[in-house]
């Protein structure tokens, strides 16, 4: 009797077995906005999923390129009669980049096709991402990096789940901070007749004029102030400093001669760079005041100070 019972028991567990739930793994190729640099303090990029990006307060670099990111879905399904259907949510999309000297801000997050449907015969499917980044502050040159977090829900049959990790998008831009200083003339103090009793100076103006005192007289020769090239962003503020207070010159004959008391134009350590775009320029000069001690040795005294500009 125990026998008899048990068989049709077996046979009905047989008919009510379930097949196993496939799973979805997810991928993702990064989002990249390029190269750019920054005409505003408040600028913006956005890289839609297809098409050239739209800048606003900033412009594309020389050596630009940019590619919209990928969303990867996949499934283990094999079973043909099984359809899942991807949806990606860009309402609760979320993204974090961090800036240096800048924040900058993850937005309109869009996408191509709005859904797609993973099968066993198409267990794999991609969705094209885009994003907008906006800046606050310029930021610093470099490459920055984040992460675009992308839900999604998933639909099998007549059930629809959110699912519980979302995509993880990476996103990276190159920020370029164009600035430049390029020497056009020297520092010439020119031809000078020393006083064999008396110390004296010579003071060369960033105009280019020259005023000897106390003994020392100007004696022909060249005599002109250095000037630069300084070449940026137009509307940038730029930052000059300069490697000392004062510079050494050694003379061709042995001896020292101090130069300080430096002069320029612009004046202070810092000036608004005129003229708009990456190529904006501003001539720089610098005079200085050249000491000259009591039986000062004669010949050719050189020497340097270095001129450093930033943002």
């Amino acid at each position: 009797m125990k026998i008899k019972n048990l068989l049709p028991l077996l046979g009905i567990l047989g008919v009510f077995a379930y097949p196993c739930r496939a799973a979805v793994t997810t991928d993702s190729v990064t989002v990249d906005f390029g190269k750019i640099y920054q005409l505003l303090s408040t600028a913006s990029i956005t890289l839609g999923y297809s098409g050239e990006p739209a800048l606003a307060g900033a412009a594309k670099s020389s050596s630009y390129t940019y590619a919209a990111g990928t969303a990867i879905f996949k499934t283990d399904n094999t079973d043909p009669g099984v359809v899942e259907t991807i949806v990606p949510n860009a309402e609760t999309a979320s993204g974090v980049i961090s800036g240096t000297n800048c924040t900058i801000e993850v937005s309109n997050v869009t996408f191509n096709p709005a859904g797609v449907e993973l099968t066993a015969a198409a267990q794999t499917q991609n969705v094209t991402v885009g994003a907008k980044l906006s800046f606050s502050g310029f930021c610093r040159e470099g490459t920055y990096n984040g992460t675009l977090s992308l839900p999604y829900s998933i639909t099998r049959g007549d059930s629809t789940a959110d699912a519980s990790t979302p995509v993880n998008i990476p996103l990276t831009i190159q920020i370029e901070e164009p600035l430049s200083i390029t020497k056009d003339s020297e520092i010439k103090f020119g031809n000078v007749t020393i006083n064999p009793i008396k110390a004296g100076t010579v003071v060369l103006s960033p105009e280019g004029t020259v005023t000897a005192s106390d003994g020392i007289s100007v004696a022909g020769g060249t005599y002109a102030a250095g000037s630069a090239v300084i070449k940026g962003v137009g509307g940038r503020t730029v930052n000059i400093s300069l490697s000392g207070d004062s510079a050494t010159l050694n003379g061709v004959n042995g001896g020292t001669i101090i130069v300080n008391n430096f002069k320029t134009s612009p004046s202070g350590s810092s000036f608004t760079l005129s003229g708009s775009g990456a190529d904006a320029e501003q001539e720089f000069k610098i005079g200085g005041t050249m000491n000259v001690g009591v039986a000062q040795k004669k010949g050719t005294y050189t020497g340097s100070i270095t001129v450093t500009v930033a943002y």
